[in-house]
């Protein structure tokens, strides 16, 4: 599944960005 290759980039790169905004303590 290539495809997912660029969401998951996406995703991840949001998921980053939450996390700075918000840090979560392991959730």
């Amino acid at each position: 599944m290539k495809r997912d290759s660029r969401l998951s980039s996406v995703l991840h790169a949001l998921l980053h960005m939450a996390e700075q905004e918000r840090p979560m303590t392991s959730t």
